[in-house]
């Protein structure tokens, strides 16, 4: 009941910020559709081409060593590897970014490899996705035996937020994870405060259905 009573606080406080939540690619990217929407996918640029401690395509890239690499299943972004021509992609490692003048929107694709020595696993994956605006999600994605990869979308529209960091918290399917494109508006947007008469509806809510439960 206590878990119930909080959810319900946590959603209103959630609805009066403005704040959407977003699991569909294509939902996400009709909601913010602007002349300031960017989509990177790093398609269009040169393999080994660097990103590590750079600022490209409004994007300041903050994570060591980061480069565009081979075009990969899971996606480009990448490391050098062992050998030319040879590139690793995020294990334990922290994608972290800046978004040059802030935004308000913000999407990422990401992709949890499911193979080690050709075989695959049942299992769950989990991502943290941190903004400096002080808000953080958890992203999962569970795959089977017969999935090659593990694909999950997050998305949210309304925070105002600089810098991201996305970092895979837990796996027992493997260790490789990717992702394969981003999205963001630029630009900071006019964001609701917290409505107090729609907080305090919420908590004088919750007493009242608490006080007719006991």
């Amino acid at each position: 009941m206590y878990r119930f009573l909080i959810l319900v606080v946590l959603s209103i406080s959630m609805q009066a910020q403005g704040a959407l939540l977003f699991s569909n690619k294509d939902d996400f990217l009709n909601a913010i559709t602007s002349n300031n929407t960017v989509v990177e996918n790093w398609v269009g640029y040169a393999q080994d081409t660097v990103l590590g401690n750079q600022t490209v395509g409004g994007i300041k890239y903050k994570t060591n060593g980061l480069l565009v690499g081979a075009s990969r299943t899971l996606g480009r972004l990448g490391f050098a590897g062992s050998t030319p021509g040879r590139y690793r992609s995020f294990g334990s490692i922290v994608l972290d970014m800046d978004i040059i003048g802030g935004a308000s929107s913000f999407g990422i694709s990401l992709s949890q490899g499911n193979q080690n020595s050709g075989v695959r696993r049942e299992g769950t994956s989990i991502w943290e996705i941190t903004f400096d605006s002080n808000e953080m999600f958890n992203v999962s994605v569970v795959t089977t035996t017969l999935d090659f990869t593990g694909e999950v979308f997050f998305g949210m529209k309304g925070i105002n937020f600089t810098n991201v960091t996305i970092r895979r918290t837990f796996s027992d399917i493997g260790i490789v994870w990717n992702t394969r494109d981003i999205a963001f508006q630029k630009g900071v947007s006019q964001v609701n405060e917290p409505n107090l008469f729609a907080l305090f509806g919420a908590f004088t809510f919750c007493f009242l259905f608490y006080r007719r439960l006991r």
